[in-house]
């Protein structure tokens, strides 16, 4: 079963979560932020949950008249058969139900949420594994420029102008897709580099092949474990690969695109994630030095 991904205005909204241990903590740490009237009903809520002043909390056992004035209800007991026996209920006053960790009971699902002041990023894997969509957030969060969000605050304060000084459906499709070019051309190429003037070189040659098709970067500078350790023998602290595996590491983080290094002191093969896309046309092979 797939989830299709609504984004829904729960503004009011009356949720309901039964239970007071970590997974309705989680939920209610979820939730927080985005308007909703939280109900805690609980017979012993952890203390973080008793310290929220921003939620309606009960501290007694659960009862089925609870779900009559939910909105959306949410079984976090702990308790695999009671959350079923509330889902069931839920589900029979028509009130749409999560039930934590049992995919038949759940109507809908918690994303890993990424939220930023105009925008918000959801990510889901149906339920199937929670600790994994975390992860793929954090990778997508590390990826996204700052900018994006005042560039989404500045087109959404346009979009009403241009909403009401025009009328015709493909006139506003220009016009916003012109406006978002100009945000989505901002982004530049972050290309990572040792600080020599050799790898700066080197750099700077990829950087003028790369503007003249029109690609804006941003030089990186990154000091490898090579550069620091340069009182020690290569061979005592791993040859070759200690100049490169920063750069490897910079680029499965996010914190740079590409990274410019000479291929002669490249390791026989990549991590994951990591590929040599490309290099240069190679120079003039009779350029040598003979001394």
């Amino acid at each position: 079963m797939a989830y299709f991904p609504f984004m829904i205005d729960i503004t009011g909204k009356r949720i309901l979560i039964a239970g007071g241990g970590r997974s309705a903590l989680q939920k209610i740490r979820a939730l927080r932020g985005f308007g909703a009237h939280v109900i805690v009903v609980a017979t012993d809520p952890l203390s973080a949950i008793r310290d929220m002043e921003e939620i309606e909390r009960h501290e007694r056992p659960f009862s089925v008249r609870d779900i009559e004035n939910a909105d959306y209800v949410i079984a976090a007991t702990g308790d695999r058969a009671i959350n079923r026996e509330i889902a069931i209920e839920a589900r029979k006053q028509g009130k749409p139900v999560n039930a934590v960790d049992d995919r038949d009971y759940c109507d809908f699902i918690f994303p890993s949420i990424m939220r930023r002041d105009n925008y918000t990023v959801a990510v889901s894997t149906d339920g199937k594994s929670p600790l994994l969509a975390r992860e793929i957030r954090k990778t997508i969060s590390r990826s996204l420029p700052d900018y994006f969000d005042t560039a989404v605050g500045e087109l959404g304060t346009i979009r009403e102008r241009v909403l009401k000084q025009t009328s015709s459906p493909s006139e506003r499709r220009e016009i916003f897709s012109s406006l978002a070019s100009r945000y989505v051309g901002k982004q530049k190429l972050r290309i990572g580099t040792r600080g020599s003037e050799l790898a700066m070189i080197q750099t700077e040659m990829v950087i003028e092949k790369l503007s003249e098709i029109g690609v804006e970067t941003e030089v990186v500078v990154i000091r490898s474990k090579g550069d620091r350790m340069n009182h020690k023998p290569l061979s005592e602290f791993g040859g070759k690969s200690v100049f490169v595996t920063d750069f490897e590491d910079a680029i499965l983080k996010g914190m740079i695109d590409i990274a410019v290094h000479s291929a002669k002191d490249m390791p026989a093969s990549c991590p994951d994630g990591v590929s040599i896309l490309a290099c240069l046309p190679r120079g003039d092979v009779r350029d040598v030095l003979i001394s």
